[in-house]
C-alpha cells in the first residue's frame, strides 16, 4: 500500500474510524477521547482532555474520534488544494474525464504534465536511495503502445509498493485515462527532443 502523507490529520482519523465501523463489535467511545476531539470542532465537552484508561487498566493505543464524527468528516468534500483541476491540466481541460482521473489519481506521483521525477518511496538510507517516477515520455514501457498492458498496469499497480492499483475504474474510464496519458506522453517526448 502506498503512503499518503499529504492527507490531513482529520481525514486520517476519519478514514481510520470509518474502517473501525466495519468491525462487528466496535469499541465504545471514551469520554477522554471525545474531549480530545474538541480541538477539531467535534466531540463532547465532557472530560478533562486526558485519555481515560481502557477496560483492564491499559491506556488506549492512541486518540480516537467517534464513528459518527468520522463519517461526517468523510461526507464533507475533500480539500483539493494542490491537486490540478482538469481545466488546469495540459491542454486547458481538453482531457475530459481522462484529464480529471489523471489529476486526481496520477498527478501527485507522475507530475501535472507527466514529467515524473517525484520521489515516492525511500528504499535505503546508507546511502539514501529512492523510488522516483519516470517521465511519461521516457523511452520504453510496453504500456505506451499497448492499451491492454496499460489497463492491466493501472488496475493491478506495481508490486513492492511502487504504484497502487486502481481496480475500481470502468473500461470507459481506463480508455479515457489511456488517451489522456498518450497526449501527455507525446508532449513529454516533444519537450525531450527540443532539449536535446
Amino acid at each position: 500500500m502506498a503512503a499518503f502523507p499529504s492527507i490531513p490529520l482529520e481525514d486520517r482519523f476519519a478514514i481510520a474510524h470509518y474502517v473501525r465501523t466495519l468491525n462487528p463489535k466496535p469499541d465504545a467511545d471514551k469520554a477522554g477521547d471525545l474531549s480530545w476531539l474538541d480541538q477539531f470542532g467535534g466531540g463532547s465537552k465532557a472530560g478533562g482532555g486526558e485519555t481515560t484508561a481502557a477496560a483492564g487498566g491499559a491506556a488506549p493505543a492512541g486518540p480516537t474520534i467517534p464513528v459518527e464524527k468520522a463519517l461526517a468528516l468523510l461526507a464533507v468534500a475533500p480539500d483539493e488544494a494542490g491537486l490540478p483541476a482538469a481545466a488546469d491540466a495540459p491542454g486547458g481541460g481538453e482531457g475530459g474525464e481522462g484529464g480529471e482521473l489523471y489529476a486526481h489519481r496520477c498527478a501527485s506521483c507522475h507530475g501535472t504534465s507527466g514529467e515524473g521525477g517525484v520521489r515516492t518511496r525511500m528504499i535505503g538510507s546508507a546511502p539514501y536511495a529512492y523510488v522516483v517516477t519516470r517521465s511519461l515520455g521516457a523511452p520504453g514501457g510496453e504500456w505506451a503502445s499497448n492499451a491492454s498492458r496499460f489497463q492491466e498496469l493501472i488496475l493491478r499497480g506495481l508490486e513492492g509498493y511502487v504504484m497502487p492499483g486502481n481496480g475500481d475504474l470502468s473500461r470507459s474510464q481506463l480508455r479515457d485515462l489511456y488517451l489522456f496519458t498518450q497526449t501527455l506522453r507525446a508532449r513529454q517526448e516533444a519537450a525531450g527532443r527540443s532539449r536535446s
